[in-house]
């Protein structure tokens, strides 16, 4: 049965909301090529016919006499192994105190349900980001108050269970937009999520954007960028746990982050990179 017969015949009692569904279909026309299609309720609609249609986030990875319950029979394809070579090379080059700043905001969020000023600034330190800019000004002049009723909105939702990943991410990002600088881009406002929900978040920035390209995966500017990037990080999540490796959406992002170019990256001006 190919890929597509097998999703359209999926009844609504075989999807769960809180597993990401695998499934294989090698085909010969497809020569040999494994072909991984995940997908989610939340990417499903339902058909007049009762049955679910749905959109799938996939992507080629080349194999040989695979067996998907036996990690070791697998051959690592290009994109896996440069996935994986650098995240093992970020973690040798990189001091766990590195993330002390983003620890210790992440527990500030959590005990307070809400970001505050000293808490971006903090993140922005992290990032290496300039804070000399006309949008830090116009933040610093908000009251503590209204910046904590804007960030709870995003810290609600990028931690609400009954949103995907990638809904939760795109309603996180939203949520942040009325916020002077957060208009527009993603790299401080991912920090800002990721700090928010350490366990599922994941930051982009322009080496995450230059990784995923080396990888052979297109990732558009248009709106609603952050969201269609945790979809994109969810699959490679996946792919690492196909090949025995448990990955949370950080160790994904830092992969991306060393594929994206040297250590001594310029600092970037803005934090909507």
């Amino acid at each position: 049965m190919g890929w597509p017969t097998a999703l359209n015949s999926l009844r609504p009692k075989e999807i769960s909301d809180s597993l990401i569904q695998l499934l294989f279909a090698i085909s010969a026309e497809q020569k040999g090529r494994l072909a991984l299609t995940y997908f989610r309720p939340a990417f499903c609609e339902m058909g007049e016919s009762r049955t679910f249609k749905c959109e799938a986030v996939f992507g080629l990875w080349h194999a040989q006499s695979v067996n998907a319950a036996d990690p070791n029979s697998q051959v690592l394809d290009p994109q896996w192994a440069a996935l994986r070579n650098a995240h093992a090379a970020y973690m040798a080059n990189t001091s766990a105190a590195y993330d002390e700043v983003l620890t210790e905001v992440a527990e500030r969020i959590r005990s307070r349900a809400s970001i505050g000023k000293a808490d971006i600034g903090s993140l922005l330190f992290w990032k290496r980001l300039r804070a000399d800019t006309p949008w830090v000004r116009k933040l610093m002049t908000m009251n503590e108050s209204r910046v904590r009723a804007v960030t709870e909105k995003a810290v609600f939702a990028v931690n609400e269970a009954s949103l995907s990943v990638p809904e939760a991410a795109s309603a996180g990002r939203r949520a942040l937009s009325p916020l002077p600088g957060f208009e527009k881009g993603d790299a401080l406002a991912s920090a800002l999520l990721l700090a928010a929900a350490p366990q599922r978040m994941a930051v982009y920035d322009r080496r995450a954007q230059t990784g995923l390209e080396n990888l052979g995966l297109s990732l558009s500017s248009a709106s609603g960028r952050y969201g269609r990037y945790m979809e994109l990080v969810e699959v490679l999540r996946s792919t690492a746990e196909i090949h025995g490796h448990i990955w949370s959406a950080r160790d994904v992002d830092v992969a991306l982050y060393w594929l994206g170019g040297p250590e001594s990256d310029p600092v970037q001006n803005l934090p909507s990179a």
